[in-house]
């Protein structure tokens, strides 16, 4: 686990200092030898917003802590839209290229410039 290149995330301390930011030195996954980073990558061609890790929770990637805010809203409305979908009988998921097809949209992109004018 030599060099490489590290990110710099902001962090909120507990305790008295409550509030405070700090900088701290996060590796990432493709420094400590995951396969499934690189996978991702050349399939997707850009890193996941959200790494669902089990018995720990969601680590979410963003660039500043308001990509960060906003992706986790994102991950607790699909969590809830999941759980109804579930209990109304199942899930039945887009096809990837569905998916591609919907990312592409004009209004999608409207709809994400919106969010980070927020």
């Amino acid at each position: 686990m030599g060099g490489g290149r590290q990110l710099s995330c902001p962090r909120v301390r507990e305790g008295p200092h409550r509030g405070a930011k700090q900088r701290t030195q996060v590796r990432l996954p493709q420094q400590l030898g995951e396969p499934w980073w690189s996978e991702h990558l050349e399939r997707h061609g850009k890193p996941p917003k959200v790494i669902l890790m089990e018995n720990h929770g969601p680590v979410a990637l963003g660039a500043t802590s308001k990509d960060v805010l906003n992706i986790m809203l994102m991950l607790d409305k699909w969590a809830r839209v999941l759980i109804g979908a579930m209990s109304c009988g199942g899930i039945r998921f887009l096809s990837d290229e569905d998916g591609v097809t919907i990312d592409s949209r004009l209004d999608e992109a409207y709809r994400r410039k919106m969010i980070d004018a927020r």
